[in-house]
């Protein structure tokens, strides 16, 4: 089980086969932390089997709880027969970062929209089902200025936390750049106004 401000990612690629009426199935997962990861991976497996009928995908970036970045195809596939089964599986799959295609050589036999979904929606949990699951930490990073004598204190308090520091210049003042759990966000940001009165905050960077 991931921990609080982590979640759960595949840790590479896995390929798992399946026959449906002699129309053979390929689902290949893996990771895709942005959308243009996902759309390299489709393509490689669009090369990878130039013979095939259909590469059908779906993919969901971020978080499985977000839906800000998910997309499908049928790849010529009846409307919402292939990609959306496959995107559903992969929504409810406890994964984040995720792309799935699923390739078809058509067997000379149709299955029907019916037959279609069940077969990509099957196809997509078998490769599921194969995939390690790794953790991801959900990472904000962030800049500060902060007085000596606060710095030392600061960087004690948080040794618990999950904060990491990426980079220290020391001047007039301790400018500081962090990296932190978002879990950990509200809670680094009030201890920060504490321990400064209000002088100091996170500056997110873009």
């Amino acid at each position: 089980m991931p921990t609080e401000g982590s979640y759960l990612v595949p840790s590479g690629l896995v390929e798992t086969q399946s026959e449906v009426r002699s129309s053979r199935f390929l689902a290949a997962v893996s990771l895709a932390a942005t959308k243009a990861d996902a759309q390299i991976f489709v393509n490689h497996q669009r090369k990878k089997y130039p013979e095939a009928s259909h590469h059908c995908f779906g993919f969901r970036v971020g978080p499985p709880q977000s839906t800000m970045c998910i997309g499908c195809s049928d790849d010529g596939e009846p409307h919402s027969s292939a990609g959306r089964p496959i995107l559903d599986v992969l929504i409810h799959s406890g994964f984040g970062d995720i792309v799935c295609v699923v390739t078809r050589w058509f067997g000379g036999t149709k299955l029907g929209r019916g037959g279609l979904v069940r077969a990509y929606g099957e196809a997509t949990q078998g490769a599921l089902a194969a995939a390690v699951p790794v953790e991801k930490v959900d990472w904000i990073e962030a800049s500060l200025n902060l007085e000596y004598a606060q710095a030392e204190v600061f960087s004690r308090e948080v040794a618990g936390l999950r904060v990491e520091k990426l980079e220290e210049q020391y001047g007039a003042t301790v400018q500081m750049k962090i990296r932190f759990a978002r879990s950990e966000h509200h809670r680094l940001g009030q201890r920060l106004r504490q321990l400064t009165r209000g002088a100091a905050t996170l500056w997110v960077d873009d």
